[in-house]
């Protein structure tokens, strides 16, 4: 097949990475794929990429089989670009999101459109299901990719287990975005702090740091945008990951990664979370918002060496599933039906 993704901008995010490794993985599988974008760089990404950036969505000389919107802004693009199928991926409820509320009519509408959805995890189609009306198009879950090549565990890195030192907490997303729930991590870190733990945190956002997350707790390490290449060194030195993003979280990659790399995790129990296995086992779940309940799940699990090496292996086996070529076969059998649907 000829596919064409459409990305609004390339700078560093889990969702451009997320379209990068669908990229690689489907031309392994022996399609042509080009990515298509308006701005940005794309230096970061640890693997070679291609992309072609233009002033607009016009379509290439050659006409394609499938158009990808990579986001609600891009359907419009997509559906009016020469291919023989148009078709919505999404990564999450933008429709949910406090911060895009003044856009929420056209959102939906966006998403109403009568595309085909790719959808990152089963919940996913069931939120659609319940919020969008008219549902006048196919959905498939075809789940999501960790880069296995960067962020799994060599034998060499468990040496660092167990680090004598203060615990080291680690604590990605983005403060001003609610739904990653970072105002209840550190928040939950400041209970334990007051409660006698001794914690050394360490943040990652792609935003720099505010007036207003400062004053919540000490932030020992702050780091702003990092390469894929540096996150993998912080997973290394974590003793503990703090996941508390709240439900409309389409996936939550950090998340995966930390649990690829061995971290042990605290993590809210939302329905992407809970997708990753049908046993809840492989990290501390605590309600969403309950930073009480966060604080206490961290301060066990630092004086548990056992349940902390429990949790690392289960984070293991459960992330060894989210494979790059099991996604890309599930995007190609997809794909490939709705092509055939079209010809008829």
């Amino acid at each position: 097949m000829r596919i064409v993704y459409l990305l609004e901008s390339t700078a560093l995010s889990g969702g451009v990475r997320v379209v990068f490794d669908q990229t690689r993985a489907l031309i392994a599988r022996g399609h042509h794929v080009s990515i298509l974008a308006l701005r940005g760089e794309h230096l970061w990404y640890p693997h070679p990429i291609k992309v072609i950036y233009q002033n607009n969505f016009s379509s290439l000389a050659q006409k394609v089989d499938v158009c990808i919107a990579t986001y609600w802004t891009t359907v419009a693009a997509a559906m009016a670009f020469n291919s023989r199928l148009s078709v919505h991926f999404c990564q999450g409820c933008e429709w949910r999101l406090p911060e895009l509320a003044a856009m929420k009519t056209a959102i939906l509408q966006a998403y109403a459109q009568p595309l085909p959805k790719l959808t990152l995890g089963r919940w996913l189609n069931q939120t659609i299901q319940a919020d969008i009306q008219p549902l006048d198009f196919p959905m498939a879950c075809i789940g999501q990719v960790i880069d296995q090549d960067l962020y799994r565990l060599r034998w060499r890195d468990k040496l660092r287990w167990p680090k004598p030192k203060t615990p080291t907490v680690l604590i990605v997303g983005l403060f001003e975005s609610s739904v990653k729930g970072i105002r209840t991590a550190l928040t939950a870190v400041n209970i334990a702090r007051q409660q006698g733990e001794q914690l050394t945190v360490v943040r990652v956002s792609p935003w720099p740091l505010s007036e207003s997350e400062q004053g919540i707790t000490t932030i020992d390490e702050y780091h702003c945008a990092i390469s894929p290449q540096q996150m993998r060194d912080l997973y290394l030195r974590a003793d503990v990951f703090l996941a508390s993003s709240q439900a409309a979280e389409g996936f939550g990659l950090p998340f995966a990664e930390a649990l690829s790399m061995g971290v042990p995790c605290v993590a809210t129990c939302i329905p992407s979370y809970r997708a990753f296995s049908q046993t809840l086992d492989f990290a501390q779940f605590v309600e969403v918002d309950d930073a009480l309940a966060m604080a206490s799940a961290l301060a066990q699990l630092l004086h548990q060496p056992q349940q902390r090496r429990r949790l690392r292996y289960a984070g293991i086996e459960v992330a060894q599933q989210f494979t790059a070529d099991k996604v890309a076969a599930h995007i190609e059998q997809a794909l490939n039906q709705w092509l055939s649907s079209v010809c008829a």
